[in-house]
């Protein structure tokens, strides 16, 4: 698998667990560039509103690259006056570097990348993404920007360009300050107009004989955009070649039918402890049937990926809705003692589930790109089980007094048993259990990928000192990624209900804000815990949560600035501004993820069996339509696409010279 489980059990309860992945480099090519210094000037387009409404306008940027004598990542972000550059222009720029050394097959501490504004105005914000990779793309393979060129639009994980908002002002504000060839991002050629609320038509209303549009799709088109090179289209395996083998296939079907047997035994046991009926229980196991059947269906279609992924949910949700309807149950009957053994049963299996685990983490090798997913894949699906344990007895050292204290003096009959007291240990009780569910599954999926390795994959090893210089600057990335939204976003919705962002931020149960929110140092820390000091893993256990931070992040930015969600104060959505441009989003996302399987199969024969799982969840979460299946669906092709690229690391560890792989000639005299 590559994704945790985002599962959402009751209205009231968000069950968030996570993975991911991204990077990589691509195979091929043996062209060298003398690297000195090179700077590449673009117009970065804004929009803004003052006493005379909304307006558009430009700022000069200037990106410039310098040989770096370092192994680090060194990334300068230069402002015309202090404190103008806010949290989302720094991770703009983080994340251009980033998505260029990806697109390039090169290493990012191949240069120090500065990016320099003039502007004495604060200029904050992702929109200028897309243009900023492809600025940095240029300077990489010494090319000149065309003056007359620039365009707007986010920077997505896996190279596409991402919708955002004030397109006609940005355009108008560009055109008349002399810009002829302007990109805005797919999906969106029908915008909003803010001065006047209508949507436009951006190429009946800007288009001339003297003024050029173009939907730009991926940061290659913004590249040719930008420099008038174009770059060769990217080869892509076929929809068939992203089919798993049948081994996997039968596994994922097999453990999918054992969760289902899982299921069916949560409400067995259940309904053997007999009593007085609970109908808020019974219409939630209703709800789980139908999800159950759907599963079967899945499974009876030969759609094993899909039916693996939905059965892992439904376990959750199952065993989740078990541990709450049992305690209810005991409670009601006055049954403390038996409160106390079943928490301490499962208390017990969840050890020795985590324990099987940890054995065959240590087993793992790590030696070639291709096992490094397959490493990556499984510490994704650990680490969620390990924080949901986390997460279980943190919320057991809170309460300790107040439920010793409650389950002490119902016990001995000094505290009433009334509906509100038992009420109030079945919450308790329930924060303590409930996050063990999750990390079954999560365990069990861990074990379950580290079988998965594509048969042939091969490759160089992975450099130690390439794999810290990724995660580091994914951590930074996922980092101003999270400040953006929190400052923007929360801000919003705390400023809209009259609370404080603190409040919000407590309250937000959005399943990737809730996982940006652990600090990826914590999750090494809980990790290493369970695995040994000198353990080979450590390392790749670091860039799974730097991976596990970006992903997260990088879906709080797409679905609430790119995609405008519109959410009350718990994080509920209420409404989607954009929701034409996430079709044409998955509809890219769906062929990168094809493009970036072909890099990876040109350096190890094969496409990572992660990637592949990935592929088919997206697929099949595409096909069904609903709102939150498409976001997954997106979430899943990005995941792919970052696993591929994950596996050519191994071959960008070694390399130095800009433009070795890329497809994208360096620029001739």
């Amino acid at each position: 698998m590559v994704a945790s489980l985002p599962a959402r059990l009751l209205p009231s309860l968000a069950v968030a667990a996570s993975l991911a992945a991204p990077l990589g480099c691509a195979s091929g090519g043996s062209a060298s560039v003398d690297v000195t210094q090179r700077r590449v000037e673009v117009d970065v387009l804004w929009f803004g509103q003052d006493a005379a409404g909304f307006h558009g306008g430009m700022t000069p940027t200037e990106v410039r690259l310098e040989p770096n004598d370092t192994d680090r990542i060194r990334v300068g972000i230069f402002e015309g006056a202090s404190l103008q550059a806010g949290a989302a222009w720094r991770a703009a720029i983080w994340l251009a570097t980033l998505q260029a050394a990806m697109e390039l097959g090169v290493d990012p501490a191949r240069w120090v990348v500065a990016v320099e504004t003039e502007s004495l105005d604060r200029i904050d914000g992702p929109s200028a993404g897309g243009l900023l990779t492809a600025a940095i793309m240029a300077a990489m393979t010494d090319a000149p920007a065309r003056p007359e060129a620039s365009m707007t639009g986010t920077i997505n994980p896996d190279g596409t360009i991402g919708p955002v908002g004030g397109i006609p002002q940005k355009l108008e504000g560009a055109i008349a300050a002399g810009k002829t060839a302007l990109g805005y991002p797919m999906g969106q050629r029908r915008a909003d107009d803010l001065a006047t609320g209508e949507v436009v038509d951006l190429e009946r209303r800007f288009a001339s004989d003297a003024v050029r549009l173009e939907e730009v799709r991926d940061v290659r088109q913004a590249y040719a955009l930008l420099t008038g090179r174009e770059a060769p289209p990217q080869p892509t395996v076929t929809r068939a070649e992203m089919a798993l083998p049948r081994r996997v296939e039968d596994a994922l079907t097999a453990q999918a039918r054992s969760w289902l047997g899982a299921a069916r035994l949560s409400r067995q046991e259940y309904d053997a402890l007999g009593g007085p009926a609970d109908a808020w229980i019974d219409a939630r196991w209703e709800a789980t049937a139908d999800d159950r059947r759907a599963v079967e269906s899945l499974v009876i279609a030969g759609e094993a990926a899909p039916a693996y992924w939905r059965a892992a949910r439904l376990s959750v949700n199952a065993r989740s809705l078990g541990i709450l309807g049992t305690l209810r149950k005991l409670a009601a009957a006055g049954d403390y003692a038996g409160i106390e053994r079943f928490s301490a049963g499962l208390s017990g299996k969840l050890e020795r589930r985590l324990h099987k685990t940890v054995e065959a983490l240590e087993a793992a090798g790590d030696s070639t790109p291709d096992d490094l997913v397959t490493l990556v894949d499984g510490l994704e699906a650990f680490g969620a089980a390990i924080q949901s344990l986390d997460d279980a007895l943190r919320h057991q050292r809170d309460n300790a007094l107040a439920l010793g204290m409650l389950v002490g003096g119902l016990s001995t009959g000094e505290l009433a048993a009334t509906p509100e007291r038992h009420g109030h240990l079945v919450d308790l009780m329930f924060g303590l259990l409930s996050p063990i569910a999750i990390a079954e599954v999560n365990a069990t999926i861990a074990t379950q990928n580290l079988g998965f390795r594509a048969a042939g994959g091969g490759g160089r090893g992975v450099p130690g000192e390439q794999l810290g210089r990724i995660v580091a600057l994914l951590g930074v990335a996922a980092k101003a990624n999270l400040t953006y939204f929190e400052t923007t976003t929360l801000a919003e919705v705390a400023r809209h209900h009259g609370v404080s962002v603190e409040r919000v931020q407590a309250a937000f149960q959005d399943v990737s804000y809730r996982h940006a929110r652990k600090d990826p140092r914590a999750f090494e820390a809980i990790l290493a815990k369970h695995l040994a000091e000198d353990s080979r893993v450590l390392q790749a256990m670091k860039l799974a949560a730097a991976f596990s931070a970006y992903v997260a992040t990088a879906v709080l930015i797409a679905k609430y600035y790119s995609l405008g969600f519109e959410t009350d104060v718990a994080g509920a959505v209420t409404g989607v501004r954009r929701m034409s441009a996430l079709d044409a989003m998955l509809e890219r996302a769906e062929v990168k993820a094809r493009a970036h399987a072909a890099r990876a199969r040109a350096i190890t024969g094969a496409v990572p069996i992660a990637s592949r799982i990935a592929y088919q969840i997206g697929r099949a979460s595409h096909a069904e339509g609903g709102l939150d299946d498409k976001v997954e669906a997106l979430e899943q092709y990005w995941r792919s696409s970052l696993l591929s690229m994950l596996v050519a690391i191994g071959e960008g560890g070694t390399r130095r010279s800009p433009g070795e792989g890329a497809g994208l000639a360096p620029a001739r005299p």
